[in-house]
């Protein structure tokens, strides 16, 4: 850990930094509920009288996250994303369900997981803004959505009564892409949202920054560029020209003509990983609330008819139907990692109640996420290849966020015990005991009491 965690160091003391350390390790290692007790337990530190630094090392210690997440986006992409090729950016929000008195940020909103177009479940807790590099690792075949940087929204509620002005998510999504423009000032960024980020603002605001794609709403309002200005004219030049027809009208009518392509990532539901869908695409002015932005729109349609007609828009007409549905069908593995870090890095088990400790505890958890698949990259690059659970009966040839778990957390217990790991006889171990405990337990009865409970 001390090796991986190396290029973080620059953020603590030397007093805080073991700490950091050590919970790092617990929260790779516990299997159940990411609490700082639950991480102590893991490496050994049930006995340690000293706990409380461990809690004052999320609640008041005096390091940036803010920095951290720099750093963490200079190593996603020196490992990901090869130079020339364009850094996409997934955006997106997830709800962590969190009750509380103490909870002065969280709010009541509609549950992704659990409601669908005919059930609305309210849930209450806090709301996550992330932004993920959006990549494939090297012994992967699909894309990951890999964390960076994630900013807590509060809601409106919690923003009036702490008397501060409220900010929405697309502002604070704006927020976020001007900050990685100025991190990577020589790297072109493609963002890439859901409905929520098909805004004029959002569009207008990050245009000279970024390209955005986002998909939009059926009934979106594009019109054809103005007329040019006849001699003679007199008054102001017209902003826009006729007005185009809605996607939904444009989807219906028999005179639109659809070009059959074959997107790679457009998962379909045999499981396959590219699809053939209908697509038909132009350039427009997108208007509304005195805004205007030149798009490129793009109208999908399922040949099979299973699935619905969709309309998506990007900032640069100058980009194909193919460039922006390859860049948006990447988006879906954002979902991915927000399922996976609940299953396996216990977000949304957290009870820190400290506003400190909250802002920095999920966004730790998320980027533990990227953190892992860096480390599972560099070790299935040592050994040529990552070992994938299976059986007899079901055999999957692409690893996932589990498989890349336990080769870290393997490699952390073969150096806990003092022994090399099994597929490297020469592989170093930087410590024969935890840094936690002063009479440590053997390792087997510390892995036979994680595995007691954890069901």
């Amino acid at each position: 850990m001390e090796t991986w965690l190396a290029p973080f160091a620059v953020l603590f003391t030397q007093p805080s930094w073991l700490n950091a350390l050590a919970l790092a390790t617990g929260a790779l290692l516990c299997l159940n509920r990411r609490t700082v007790c639950a991480a102590l337990r893991a490496v050994d530190g049930a006995s340690d009288t000293g706990f409380s630094r461990f809690h004052r090392f999320l609640s008041r210690g005096a390091w940036s996250g803010l920095q951290g997440s720099r750093i963490l986006l200079g190593l996603l992409v020196t490992a990901f994303v090869p130079d020339g090729q364009p850094l996409v950016v997934g955006v997106d929000d997830s709800i962590e369900r969190r009750r509380g008195e103490k909870i002065n940020d969280k709010g009541i909103y509609r549950d992704p997981v659990r409601s669908s177009r005919g059930f609305f479940v309210k849930v209450e807790g806090l709301r996550w803004l992330s932004f993920q590099v959006l990549a494939k690792p090297g012994f992967a075949r699909r894309t990951w959505g890999l964390p960076f940087l994630t900013l807590l929204c509060p809601s409106e509620r919690a923003d009036a009564k702490r008397q501060r002005p409220h900010r929405t998510v697309p502002e604070k999504a704006m927020s976020g892409m001007r900050l990685i423009t100025r991190w990577l000032p020589h790297r072109r960024l493609v963002m890439v949202g859901d409905g929520a980020f098909a805004s004029l603002a959002v569009f207008q605001t990050l245009k000279e920054r970024a390209v955005c794609v986002a998909r939009c709403r059926m009934d979106a309002r594009f019109f054809n560029p103005p007329p040019p200005r006849k001699a003679g004219q007199k008054g102001r030049s017209r902003i826009l020209g006729t007005r185009q027809l809605t996607p939904r009208t444009r989807a219906i009518r028999k005179a639109t003509k659809w070009t059959r392509m074959t997107i790679a990532g457009w998962r379909a539901k045999d499981g396959s990983t590219d699809r053939a869908v209908d697509v038909a695409t132009g350039t427009a002015l997108w208007n509304s609330h005195g805004m205007t932005v030149p798009v490129r729109w793009v109208l999908t349609r399922d040949p099979a008819g299973r699935a619905e007609t969709r309309a998506f828009v990007c900032s640069d007409p100058q980009r194909t139907a193919a460039e922006i549905l390859t860049w948006y069908a990447m988006r879906w593995a954002v979902e991915v990692t927000f399922a996976e870090t609940r299953r396996h890095l216990g977000v949304e088990t957290q009870r820190q109640w400290s506003d400190l400790a909250i802002q920095r505890t999920t966004p730790l958890l998320l980027g533990l996420f990227s953190l892992v698949t860096l480390w599972a990259g560099d070790l299935a690059a040592q050994t040529g290849k990552l070992r994938v659970l299976g059986a007899a009966w079901y055999k999957n040839p692409d690893p996932t966020f589990a498989d890349a778990l336990a080769v870290v957390r393997r490699l952390l217990w073969a150096e806990e015990a003092g022994r090399p790991i099994l597929w490297r006889d020469d592989y170093p171990t930087w410590r024969a005991r935890p840094r936690t405990a002063e009479k440590p337990r053997p390792l087997n009865e510390r892995l036979a009491e994680l595995m007691s409970y954890a069901a």
